[in-house]
């Protein structure tokens, strides 16, 4: 019995060693490099749609664990559910480290919010990824939807290459992954020469390669080496007429499709008031905000004009960034830290400004969600505790060069930008064609345009005669006496007020309004943009705030019309005051109460103070410790509840299976999957049981000799055993459990609760396989039979 049982334990160890550890073969490394090739030339289309090449790094590495994970599960012969749930497991156990490094723990351990992303991403991402204008933030969230794409496609595409003869099948996921990758992708192609040529090529040699392993014909005439340079040649002339005709092909000077173009984006801007209506708060007169500190601003010089509001689009009652050709707000996209040029942004070189947002600006409920810029940003980042908050908030019009932070700014946030400002008209200016508002929303203002342009021979000059018109009126903010009748608003009533009057009177709102409607209503594109004029040392308060108007010029870019070539200046009062009423002086002159009460008053007598001291709560203790503690357990806690619930897993899975042996079957069969459960304990244990021996076989590795023979007399012995019979064996297989974990070394009993081996052993005898028609505990029980056993083969 020992030199038998000797054999199959040498055996064994060496199978088991080689399931773990098993080195790969020369076709496992062919196959892996077709893979990796493939796989990183079909990520590389997200090269227009990432801002860098990290993209490519973590889809590499997805790859990589794809393709050894798939090689695991193929050595050791694992069913493709279980080869899904390794893939799942290394996707949560690396996600922090490849994709999400920034937030993980010392950049590799994987923490509360790292698996929150990693479960959410895969499933939000997508949209989140199309809805975003690129190119995308190339070190945010983002990274962990080519990190999927290559841990998926790695895995499945090598174990279907391992474990299938078919050609054909396994570079058919690669393909999948190209053209997945390039509807996710941009109208720009990111290489066609490397993906098309590059791509093409190296799968048709994987072809020919697996191919050539499934034939197995002798005297074909030619060597390896002449099939080869006779494929290289057909390859690179079917290449060469593909690159000379494949422009001229029907179909070629069609736009690519993508699904960007077909995906909403959420975000509606429609939703936040425009800041002109509440231009009046920014005035002397309304005491709100003149002299406090809106934001500080470094990196332009005084008489900057700092855009915090574009407005391009008019309804009848105020001016909003909706965006009429767009319908409400579609144009507002979300971005990353690199901003992609537009057609319409000035070539003025680029400046870098950094906005510093003040609590007035942080309090203006209508204004803290625009973000002040120059111009054009082709870089936008922000800093202080709340930046990634702002960043993954942010949202930006190409067309206006206007972006918003949902999350709205707080004292202190601060904004730093690369943009290429918006240049002013000048005498040489040439006006584009095409208003930008609707003609029944400029019908308001157009008898007075015609009227003031002067039939001037251009529209620059004809708006240049509206500017000075304009000019020659008078301001007011409705504040001061005898000026009440001034109200705020630029809707069509309160424009035809502003016109009717025999003097035009009004502020900022009134006059950039009506100058944008006249300029649309004599054909040249106009919207109104609300912001600073930056004074000397940067410091902007309430009384820098103005609005002017942008022009689109003959070349399609937008230029700035400041507000002092159409604006009166604010010390030039209205000509017209209305008569002051005089105050009856019989009129009894009753001073106002009192707000504050004089000391001593009722309410003193009741304001007093508990002299008991509440005791802290447990919250504010632990709210209380240092900031180290709480590092120190994010630390320790979060791989220690990962390893839980990777041993809470693996328990789980081995009671269901226990609960299923004891449940399923004849009772027989139910008595004999007891000793079955005792051997994949004995493996678990670290014991090497192989595959193919019989209980007598095993009793030799695990000892218990009555538990086999019993179970051996149940399968073939007369008649089927009592269910008392088959409750009493399952209890004894416990206590055998029990006492063979006490029989090995305290580091087995512990790595028994980590080890896989019990689960992923395949054991199955013939005479033990399940009938269909099955019985259940509780079922009524068969008579008694004699059972014809299925004998193993003997073995040489």
């Amino acid at each position: 019995m020992s030199s038998s049982a000797a054999v199959p334990q040498v055996s064994g160890r060496t199978k088991g060693r080689l399931a773990v550890t098993g080195r790969p073969s020369r076709e496992d490394l062919v196959d892996a490099g077709f893979v990796l090739a493939l796989g990183l030339l079909a990520l590389s289309g997200f090269r227009t749609t990432f801002d860098s090449p990290r993209y490519l790094l973590a889809g590499g590495l997805g790859l990589l664990l794809g393709v050894a994970v798939a090689h695991i599960a193929t050595t050791l012969k694992q069913h493709w559910l279980v080869l899904a749930l390794m893939v799942v497991v290394t996707f949560f156990l690396f996600g922090g480290a490849v994709a999400l490094s920034g937030d993980a723990i010392g950049g590799i351990l994987p923490d509360g919010s790292v698996l929150r992303h990693l479960v959410e991403l895969p499933v939000s991402g997508w949209k989140g990824l199309l809805t975003t204008l690129p190119p995308v933030d190339g070190n945010g969230q983002f990274l962990v939807l080519p990190y999927l794409l290559g841990l998926a496609v790695g895995s499945t595409t090598f174990a279907w290459a391992r474990r299938a003869r078919a050609s054909l099948g396994p570079v058919l996921v690669p393909v999948a992954l190209l053209a997945t990758v390039i509807l996710l992708g941009t109208l720009e192609p990111a290489a066609l020469l490397v993906q098309g040529l590059g791509f093409t090529v190296i799968a048709f040699l994987w072809l020919a390669v697996r191919r050539r392993r499934a034939l197995h014909v002798v005297g074909t005439g030619g060597g390896l080496r002449g099939q080869a340079g006779i494929g290289a040649a057909l390859l690179a002339a079917a290449l060469g007429v593909g690159w000379l005709l494949g422009g001229s092909l029907p179909g070629t000077d069609t736009p690519r499709t993508v699904l960007r173009t077909y995906v909403q984006p959420p975000f509606d801007i429609t939703q936040y008031p425009s800041p002109l209506v509440g231009f009046r708060k920014y005035t002397e007169g309304a005491q709100k905000v003149w002299d406090q500190e809106l934001f500080a601003v470094t990196g332009v010089p005084g008489g900057s004009l700092l855009r915090m509001a574009v407005l391009d689009d008019y309804s009848g009652t105020v001016w909003s960034a909706a965006g009429a050709a767009s319908g409400a707000g579609q144009t507002f996209h979300k971005v990353g830290s690199t901003i992609s040029p537009s057609t319409d942004q000035p070539t003025t070189a680029p400046e870098r400004v950094t906005v510093t947002v003040g609590a007035a600006y942080a309090g203006l409920a209508d204004a803290k969600v625009w973000v002040p810029s120059v111009g054009y940003p082709t870089t936008l980042t922000f800093d202080g505790p709340r930046a990634a908050a702002l960043a993954e908030s942010t949202r930006y019009n190409p067309d206006t060069g206007q972006a918003v932070v949902a999350a709205g700014f707080a004292a202190g946030d601060t904004v730093r930008m690369e943009a290429a400002p918006v240049p002013t008209v000048d005498q040489a200016f040439a006006t584009g064609s095409g208003p930008t508002v609707s003609s029944d929303s400029s019908t308001i203002v157009a008898a007075k345009a015609v009227q003031w342009a002067q039939k001037k021979p251009t529209p620059w000059e004809q708006l240049q005669a509206v500017a000075s018109t304009l000019k020659a009126g008078a301001y007011s903010d409705g504040t001061r006496t005898g000026e009440t009748q001034y109200l705020p608003g630029h809707g069509v009533a309160r424009t035809a007020t502003f016109l009717g009057r025999p003097q035009l009177v009004g502020n900022d709102e009134q006059y950039a309004s009506t100058f944008a409607l006249m300029a649309n209503s004599l054909g040249v594109p106009a919207r109104v943009v609300m912001g600073a004029v930056v004074p000397e040392g940067g410091v902007v308060r309430g009384r820098d705030i103005h609005a002017w108007v942008e022009l689109r010029g003959s070349d399609g870019r937008w230029h700035a019309v400041p507000a002092g070539t159409f604006m009166p200046d604010r010390d030039k009062v209205p000509e017209q005051q209305p008569r002051a009423t005089a105050m009856d002086s019989n009129a009894a002159n009753v001073p106002p109460p009192n707000s504050q009460r004089p000391p001593g008053s009722v309410d003193v007598t009741f304001d007093t103070t508990s002299a008991v001291v509440r005791p802290p709560t447990l919250i504010e203790r632990l709210a209380a410790l240092p900031p180290w503690i709480f590092t120190l357990l994010k630390v320790v806690g979060y791989p220690l509840l990962v390893l839980a619930l990777v041993v809470g897993g693996l328990a789980l899975a081995r009671g269901l299976r226990r609960r299923r042996r004891k449940r399923r079957g004849t009772p027989s069969r139910r008595l004999a999957e007891g000793w079955r459960d005792y051997v994949d304990h004995a493996r678990d244990l670290g014991i090497v049981v192989p595959a193919g021996l019989t209980r007598r076989e095993h009793v030799a590795l695990v000892g218990r000799a009555d538990l086999a023979g019993r179970a051996d007399s149940a399968v073939f012995g007369w008649g089927e055993p009592e269910q008392v019979e088959v409750a009493r064996y399952w209890a004894d297989v416990k206590a055998g459990r029990k006492q063979l974990t006490k029989s090995v070394s305290r580091r087995r009993r512990v790595g028994r609760r980590f080890s896989l081996r019990g689960l992923l052993a395949r054991d199955v005898r013939p005479v033990e396989a399940l009938p269909k028609a099955q019985d259940h505990v509780g079922a009524t029980p068969r008579s008694s039979v004699l059972r014809r056993p299925r004998l193993r083969k003997a073995s040489a």
